[in-house]
């Protein structure tokens, strides 16, 4: 029997216990204590060496007492034997990919688990391919279902359900994701009285068969066992029709990609993340920092230039795990009850609803060209070409808002995808896309077949980067370069500005002498809405105010008014403020200011309609997500790889200790000593 003493808020408590519940006792309290080091490691961005240095403390201050220094020998002594320990609770490390990106098949590209396979393409060795760390997708899952809170989180949509089940998508007022008419669409994915006939994978070479198609074939044949032909191969093959039926717990992930400097600009180094981020939630939930998951870390740096599908091998991982959750699902615990369902095990499934990024990442994953002749994911929009140079300008904004560019369609833009995706010509592929638009079929396009997904209404426009960092600044540095505005003057008026202490809990814009090259969304969107009025009034000319101003009320619309809910005079009005900023902007600055990035400016109303308001989709969390990235200790030798470990484990942590405290008493932090 050991006899030790225990300080409970204050008391001293005696408690005496058999060796064998000792030692589980100590070996739980070590476990908190490495998991808090862990914990504590991850908010200081501490190196290895500081957190052993943490880790170290708290064993001495835990094992003071002769009883506490005979169990020394169950505390880590090494990094590694610290993640071991993580392991037995449950922390599984990220997966590591090799990807043959080879000039000997542009078409293509290879992907292999094993260290000792090969290229299926040309043979290459893992030593000569890119290594790639993918975070599973089914792993977040469970982490996810695992804490009673977050499940609460989770559903938030089905709190909500008025507004878009049994629904047209015209909600009177559109705040959440769920208000816009893409999620009253999939309403049969959560609704628990909807039953719905399952897609089907290829045995051979995995492509999806769509329900439709297997609906049809059950319809032909008369039966539910029925022979299907793939679409891809040909391989004929038996299959039984399965049916599945809605779950408000189901799961809907908006997906991101995007590339940034994890030095500095000037640094030939360059990674980017795939990123994810939970679509039921709330959205004041969501647009938090650390409510982003990261799905791999892309070591851009390494990838072939001007290569279409470059990004594909590392999309690849999350495509096939969305495929096999939609498909099979995943069997997890639920801790929480939702709709009088009682927590235990259940079976969920998962998609994507759309994808979100700037413009240039948004026409990397999609297949679309940036510039040139038709540059519009959206639209048929053509190009006019400057005689003087190689640029192209997209004007006529005034014939065009009554006569719109005839949208795209996914149906009638595949055989043209298609056709650019089997070119193995470079010169002659890479005139075909700046002809058609398309670089190739979107890796994206996989998910078309399992729920409906479109790349061309899917992929959303990003306010964030769109009006502040775009518009907005093109505007400035033409007021400016054109001597138009004087800088001098803006900065007087400028420092007058009181700004309120919400306001000044951000970022606010100063300096624009100086700084404004340094400026980022936060600075140029308080610029525009609130400060500009009173700052540019009396100083730019009244044509030039007036293309401003109607910038200034989009930006009060989507930034301020707009994310308490849009009405449908709210997008009449966000669609006309564009329309009628695009003509003065081409009218007053002349055609070289009408960039593509201004174009895009007409199909914010659009995705409002299908999403919701910009702010449920805006790259801000992304965004604010990557300094977590950066700031994290490292030797600058495998950065991709010691980023996705640390996102693993803050992944984990972030759960685990949740439930931790849920669940029992940390006596780690409650005992002083033996």
């Amino acid at each position: 029997m050991q006899k030790l003493y225990k300080c409970v808020h204050g008391h001293i408590i005696y408690i005496t216990m058999h060796a064998d519940d000792l030692l589980q006792r100590v070996k739980m309290d070590v476990t908190n204590a490495v998991l808090k080091a862990f914990q504590l490691a991850e908010e200081m961005d501490a190196s290895q060496q500081n957190f052993m240095h943490i880790l170290q403390y708290g064993k001495e201050q835990y094992c003071k007492g002769t009883t506490g220094a005979r169990f020394e020998y169950l505390w880590p002594q090494s990094w590694q034997t610290a993640i071991k320990m993580l392991e037995n609770q449950g922390y599984q490390d990220a997966e590591d990919y090799f990807i043959c990106l080879s000039n000997s098949h542009p078409c293509s590209y290879g992907i292999f688990k094993c260290l000792k396979s090969t290229c299926r393409f040309c043979s290459s060795p893992s030593s000569l391919c890119i290594k790639y760390s993918y975070l599973p997708l089914k792993h977040k899952i469970r982490q996810w279902c695992s804490s009673a809170s977050f499940c609460q989180k989770m559903t938030a949509h089905w709190r909500e359900k008025d507004h878009w089940l049994n629904s047209t998508g015209e909600h009177s007022i559109k705040k959440e994701l769920w208000d816009g008419s893409r999620f009253a669409e999939l309403s049969w994915f959560w609704d628990p009285h909807s039953e719905w006939t399952l897609p089907v994978s290829c045995p051979l070479c995995k492509v999806i068969t769509s329900a439709a198609t297997v609906n049809e074939a059950a319809s032909q044949q008369s039966s539910d066992h029925i022979q299907l032909t793939c679409s891809e191969c040909h391989t004929r093959f038996d299959y039984e029709v399965c049916k599945a039926t809605g779950d408000p717990r189901n799961i809907a992930l908006i997906g991101h990609w995007d590339g940034w400097q994890p030095f500095s600009m000037t640094c030939k180094h360059s990674s980017g993340a795939i990123e994810v981020s939970i679509a039921t939630m709330l959205k004041q939930d969501r647009s938090r920092s650390g409510e982003v998951y990261v799905c791999g870390f892309v070591p851009s740096h390494l990838l072939p230039n001007k290569r279409p599908n470059s990004l594909d091998p590392f999309l690849h991982p999350l495509i096939e795990e969305v495929k096999d959750l939609f498909i099979n699902g995943i069997s997890v615990y639920y801790a929480a009850e939702i709709m009088g369902i009682p927590p235990g095990n259940t079976l969920l499934r998962c998609l994507i609803l759309l994808w979100t990024g700037d413009y240039p990442a948004q026409s990397e994953v999609g297949k679309f060209v940036c510039s040139g002749i038709r540059p519009c994911r959206r639209c048929t929009l053509e190009g006019e070409r400057n005689p003087s140079a190689s640029n192209y300008y997209y004007g006529n904004f005034r014939y065009h808002f009554r006569h719109a560019w005839p949208a795209r369609e996914l149906e009638s833009s595949l055989p043209i995808m298609r056709e650019v995706d089997e070119e193995d010509r470079p010169s002659v592929r890479a005139n075909k896309s700046k002809q058609t638009g398309f670089t190739g079929v979107s890796i994206l396009h996989q998910l078309n077949p399992l729920y409906g997904f479109n790349i061309i209404r899917d992929l959303v426009f990003d306010a964030m980067h769109n009006i502040p960092l775009n518009v907005a600044s093109h505007h400035l540095h033409y007021y400016f370069n054109e001597g138009i505005l004087s800088r001098q003057d803006v900065d007087k008026n400028l420092k007058k500005i009181p700004w309120t202490a919400e306001l000044k809990s951000g970022r606010v814009p100063e300096g624009v002498t100086q700084r404004l090259g340094h400026w980022k969304a936060e600075d140029l969107q308080k610029f525009i809405f609130p400060a500009s009025e009173y700052v540019l009034e009396g100083l730019l000319p009244n044509e030039h105010y007036l293309a401003w101003v109607t910038l200034v009320r989009i930006t009060e619309l989507v930034y301020n008014t707009g994310r308490n809910g849009f009405n449908k005079d709210d997008i009449e009005v966000l669609k006309r403020l564009t329309a009628r900023h695009n003509i003065l902007t081409e009218e007053i600055e002349g055609l070289k200011s009408c960039v593509v990035t201004l174009h895009n400016l007409i199909h914010l109303s659009e995705d409002i309609k299908h999403f919701g308001p910009p702010d449920n989709y805006w790259c801000y969390s992304f965004e604010r997500a990557v300094k977590s990235y950066t700031r994290r200790s490292s030797n600058a030798k495998n950065l991709e790889h010691t980023f996705a470990r640390a996102e693993c484990r803050r992944q984990h942590l972030k759960f685990n200790c949740e439930n931790e405290e849920s669940t029992s008493h940390n006596t780690f932090i409650e005992n002083t000593h033996f």
